[in-house]
Protein backbone atom coordinates (compact mmCIF):
# COMPACT_ATOMS: atom_id res chain seq x y z
CA UNK A 1 0.00 0.00 0.00
CA UNK A 2 0.98 3.46 -1.19
CA UNK A 3 -0.09 5.69 0.90
CA UNK A 4 0.74 5.75 4.43
CA UNK A 5 -3.33 6.77 5.47
CA UNK A 6 -4.19 3.55 3.19
CA UNK A 7 -4.90 1.61 6.17
CA UNK A 8 -7.75 4.03 7.77
CA UNK A 9 -9.20 3.83 3.64
CA UNK A 10 -12.54 3.43 3.85
CA UNK A 11 -12.74 4.41 7.64
CA UNK A 12 -13.16 1.73 10.29
CA UNK A 13 -12.53 -1.32 7.68
CA UNK A 14 -9.54 -2.37 9.34
CA UNK A 15 -9.82 -4.85 12.48
CA UNK A 16 -7.64 -5.21 15.60
CA UNK A 17 -8.23 -8.95 16.66
CA UNK A 18 -6.85 -10.75 19.94
CA UNK A 19 -6.45 -14.34 18.60
CA UNK A 20 -4.46 -17.53 19.84
CA UNK A 21 -0.67 -17.15 19.20
CA UNK A 22 -1.08 -21.13 17.10
CA UNK A 23 -3.27 -18.81 14.50
CA UNK A 24 -1.74 -19.01 11.08
CA UNK A 25 -2.53 -16.30 8.51
CA UNK A 26 -4.12 -19.39 6.53
CA UNK A 27 -6.57 -19.59 9.01
CA UNK A 28 -7.82 -16.00 9.67
CA UNK A 29 -7.88 -15.36 6.04
CA UNK A 30 -10.39 -18.40 5.60
CA UNK A 31 -12.42 -17.19 8.66
CA UNK A 32 -12.39 -13.97 7.88
CA UNK A 33 -12.35 -13.92 3.49
CA UNK A 34 -15.94 -15.07 3.67
CA UNK A 35 -17.37 -11.78 4.83
CA UNK A 36 -15.59 -9.77 1.58
CA UNK A 37 -12.64 -8.36 -0.03
CA UNK A 38 -9.57 -9.04 2.22
CA UNK A 39 -7.04 -6.14 1.13
CA UNK A 40 -4.18 -7.32 3.84
CA UNK A 41 -3.70 -9.34 6.93
CA UNK A 42 -1.02 -8.34 8.80
CA UNK A 43 0.11 -10.65 12.16
CA UNK A 44 2.33 -9.43 15.44
CA UNK A 45 5.22 -11.25 16.07
CA UNK A 46 7.86 -10.69 18.38
CA UNK A 47 10.97 -8.94 17.03
CA UNK A 48 13.56 -11.26 18.52
CA UNK A 49 11.72 -15.28 18.38
CA UNK A 50 9.91 -14.32 15.35
CA UNK A 51 6.69 -15.89 17.40
CA UNK A 52 3.04 -14.92 16.43
CA UNK A 53 2.20 -12.56 19.45
CA UNK A 54 -1.41 -13.26 19.00
CA UNK A 55 -2.54 -10.35 17.35
CA UNK A 56 -3.28 -9.73 13.68
CA UNK A 57 -5.03 -6.72 11.61
CA UNK A 58 -7.31 -7.32 9.23
CA UNK A 59 -7.79 -5.42 6.50
CA UNK A 60 -10.73 -5.08 4.14
CA UNK A 61 -11.86 -3.12 1.38
CA UNK A 62 -15.17 -1.91 2.40
CA UNK A 63 -16.17 -0.83 6.18
CA UNK A 64 -19.75 -3.31 5.94
CA UNK A 65 -17.96 -6.34 5.55
CA UNK A 66 -15.51 -5.64 8.25
CA UNK A 67 -18.31 -4.64 10.41
CA UNK A 68 -20.08 -7.92 9.26
CA UNK A 69 -17.07 -9.71 10.28
CA UNK A 70 -16.78 -8.14 13.67
CA UNK A 71 -20.45 -8.75 14.34
CA UNK A 72 -20.21 -12.39 13.15
CA UNK A 73 -16.60 -14.11 14.10
CA UNK A 74 -15.77 -11.99 17.81
CA UNK A 75 -15.94 -14.39 20.88
CA UNK A 76 -16.05 -17.38 18.44
CA UNK A 77 -13.00 -19.87 18.05
CA UNK A 78 -10.71 -19.65 14.69
CA UNK A 79 -8.84 -22.80 13.82
CA UNK A 80 -8.60 -26.43 14.89
CA UNK A 81 -7.27 -27.28 18.31
CA UNK A 82 -7.56 -23.66 19.40
CA UNK A 83 -9.81 -23.29 22.96
CA UNK A 84 -9.89 -19.71 23.35
CA UNK A 85 -12.47 -17.16 21.86
CA UNK A 86 -11.04 -14.34 19.54
CA UNK A 87 -11.45 -10.68 20.36
CA UNK A 88 -12.16 -8.07 17.64
CA UNK A 89 -11.88 -4.50 17.83
CA UNK A 90 -12.28 -1.86 15.16
CA UNK A 91 -8.98 -0.79 14.92
CA UNK A 92 -7.90 2.74 15.76
CA UNK A 93 -6.51 5.45 12.92
CA UNK A 94 -3.44 5.49 12.79
CA UNK A 95 -4.13 9.23 13.39
CA UNK A 96 -5.58 8.73 16.46
CA UNK A 97 -3.31 9.04 19.00
CA UNK A 98 -4.64 11.24 21.90
CA UNK A 99 -1.73 14.16 23.89
CA UNK A 100 -0.39 11.43 26.19
CA UNK A 101 0.27 9.00 23.10
CA UNK A 102 -2.00 6.38 24.29
CA UNK A 103 -4.88 5.53 21.72
CA UNK A 104 -8.74 6.51 22.56
CA UNK A 105 -10.85 3.43 23.90
CA UNK A 106 -11.40 2.38 20.56
CA UNK A 107 -14.61 0.36 21.30
CA UNK A 108 -15.95 3.57 23.39
CA UNK A 109 -15.37 5.26 19.57
CA UNK A 110 -17.60 2.64 17.67
CA UNK A 111 -20.63 2.20 19.32
CA UNK A 112 -22.23 5.39 19.63
CA UNK A 113 -24.49 6.77 16.55
CA UNK A 114 -24.66 10.64 16.07
CA UNK A 115 -27.97 11.63 14.05
CA UNK A 116 -29.76 14.11 12.60
CA UNK A 117 -33.58 14.13 13.45
CA UNK A 118 -36.60 16.05 13.22
CA UNK A 119 -37.23 18.32 16.30
CA UNK A 120 -40.53 16.42 16.02
CA UNK A 121 -39.09 13.33 16.67
CA UNK A 122 -38.69 11.41 20.39
CA UNK A 123 -36.98 9.05 22.16
CA UNK A 124 -39.23 6.24 21.71
CA UNK A 125 -39.44 7.28 17.82
CA UNK A 126 -35.54 6.61 18.03
CA UNK A 127 -35.84 3.98 20.03
CA UNK A 128 -38.19 1.86 17.58
CA UNK A 129 -36.52 2.82 14.35
CA UNK A 130 -32.85 1.47 15.27
CA UNK A 131 -33.85 -0.87 18.33
CA UNK A 132 -34.50 -3.42 15.13
CA UNK A 133 -30.48 -3.14 14.41
CA UNK A 134 -29.47 -4.38 18.40
CA UNK A 135 -30.13 -3.57 22.03
CA UNK A 136 -29.80 0.34 22.41
CA UNK A 137 -28.34 1.82 25.71
CA UNK A 138 -28.96 4.99 25.95
CA UNK A 139 -30.86 8.24 23.82
CA UNK A 140 -30.31 11.37 24.63
CA UNK A 141 -32.25 14.27 22.61
CA UNK A 142 -29.92 17.54 22.37
CA UNK A 143 -32.05 20.60 23.70
CA UNK A 144 -31.66 24.12 23.56
CA UNK A 145 -30.35 25.41 26.70
CA UNK A 146 -32.96 28.30 26.74
CA UNK A 147 -35.93 27.13 25.68
CA UNK A 148 -35.95 23.03 25.98
CA UNK A 149 -36.74 22.77 22.90
CA UNK A 150 -35.00 19.97 20.88
CA UNK A 151 -31.77 20.96 18.59
CA UNK A 152 -32.53 18.36 15.81
CA UNK A 153 -29.85 15.67 16.96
Amino acid sequence: MSNMNSHDEPPMSRLFVICNKTNTEDELREAFQKFGTIDDIFLVKDHKSGENKGIAYIKFTKTSDAAQALEELNGTIIGDGNNRAVKILVAASRNSKNPTGRTDNEQEKYVRLFIVINKTETEEDIREEFGQYGTIDNISIVKDRSTGQPKGF
